[in-house]
């Protein structure tokens, strides 16, 4: 019965981690992203090409 408990809440955790970790990851790739549009813009602004 507890074994079974344990069982049940470490699923959930994992799944919630699981679901949190995604989400991180994809912020942080659109993050990276925006980052790197900002900086090729700039340079684009800066050196005077189009």
């Amino acid at each position: 019965m507890v074994f079974t408990i344990a069982f049940i809440i470490g699923a959930i955790i994992g799944l919630i981690f699981l679901v949190v970790f995604k989400w991180a990851f994809n912020f942080i790739i659109n993050v990276i992203g925006y980052i790197l549009g900002i900086i090729i813009g700039l340079y684009h602004i800066i050196t005077g090409r189009e």
